[in-house]
């Protein structure tokens, strides 16, 4: 019978995704890569799940690439390029982009790949006898999985120069020392803390922590200008929601997990949003106006048919939007105020409605 390479618990609020081939030091064949992608869409797929812990069984993290692992024809040099674009690229950037915190849990060696794969999640525990090898250079290869992107930004470039070139295995200690990673722990409280820390991201506001999540990888290639402007967008309009309307943010990620355009529950949304945002008066004022979000018939509606998959029609938007004017102008004490609520609806109504409203 053959093992998984894979294995997942749930937990109260998050999962634990542990790398499975000890007798090969977790190294990643493609069952195993194809496994790891499967369990972490999964995760992102439950609503329930607001935080992922990655760590490898036995003694070892992971080793990277298994190159006894066929990714050629029977006869052929076994190539690493198709495997890059094929599994280590989109696994890089769904661990990057996946709406809630990824904690690395690197129990002895993290090499080649295992390494950047651990450095591509939000926080990096380690083990006190854990090391990091970029162990690429050993035969002839360049740091790939996004390892020439993390570690200058991480160590800066004299340090990303010598992990790089000369292959040599990087302590823990070390490791925390010079930035490349969260935290060295002792080796016997490695699974506590990286559950710790599970367990508080899965009672903490996940909309919020997915946002500064979008806001950070987003800094790494944005001006200042650029980035001032994405924090009010995202402080002023989908964490105003989460904060106020938690259960509406809730409803709007199981809406957007289980229908493709989630344009019509999006819509009723961020109209409570928009009121929120432009309310002069205080918290409990903004509860009162929008607490009962789906009470008022059309949003009802709306929320119904995008959790059925349907989309109403462009005459239900503006109907909707005529609704949402009332009650904006009701909430905005500024002349100003109420005009920047017609635009953002108005906006809002003609990239849902595709130019029609």
């Amino acid at each position: 019978m053959t093992e998984q390479s894979i294995l997942v618990e749930r937990r109260d609020g998050y999962r634990v995704v542990t790398l499975n081939r000890p007798e090969r030091r977790n190294a990643f064949n493609e069952a195993m890569l194809l496994a790891l992608r499967q369990a972490i869409d999964e995760a992102e797929g439950d609503v329930n799940c607001r935080a992922l812990m990655i760590t490898g069984a036995g003694r070892g993290f992971c080793a990277g690439q298994d190159l006894n692992d066929r990714l050629a024809k029977p006869g052929e040099t076994v190539v690493l390029g198709p495997a890059q674009e094929a599994y280590y690229n989109p696994l890089v950037r769904k661990l990057r982009s996946v709406p809630f915190p990824v904690v690395a849990a690197v129990n002895g060696v993290a090499a080649g790949a295992g390494c950047n794969i651990a450095l591509a999640c939000d926080i990096v525990l380690a083990g006190r006898s854990a090391s990091f090898v970029q162990a690429f250079a050993r035969v002839g290869l360049l740091p790939d999985s996004g390892g020439s992107w993390f570690l200058p930004r991480l160590i800066g470039d004299a340090r990303a120069r010598g992990l790089a070139l000369l292959a040599e295995p990087l302590p823990a200690e070390k490791a925390e020392s010079w930035g490349l990673i969260w935290k060295c722990v002792d080796d016997t409280s490695l699974v506590a803390e990286a559950q710790k820390l599970c367990e508080h991201f899965a009672s903490a506001p996940t909309q919020g922590l997915a946002l500064i999540k979008r806001a950070l990888n987003a800094s790494a290639t944005n001006t200042l200008d650029a980035q001032l402007d994405l924090e009010h967008d995202l402080q002023h309009g989908e964490l105003i929601t989460s904060v106020f309307l938690p259960d509406a943010a809730h409803a709007r990620r199981s809406a957007y997990l289980k229908v493709r355009d989630r344009a019509s529950f999006e819509f009723a949304l961020a109209s409570a949003a928009v009121g929120i945002e432009l309310a002069n008066g205080t918290i409990q004022t903004a509860r009162v106006a929008f607490g009962g979000i789906a009470t008022k018939p059309w949003r009802a509606r709306f929320a119904e048919a995008a959790l059925a998959g349907q989309r109403p029609s462009p005459e239900v938007f503006r109907a909707a939007a005529e609704a949402e004017m009332k009650s904006a102008k009701g909430l905005a004490a500024n002349d100003y105020k109420i005009e920047l609520a017609k635009r953002t609806l108005v906006r809002a109504l003609t990239d849902l409605t595709g130019g029609a409203a």
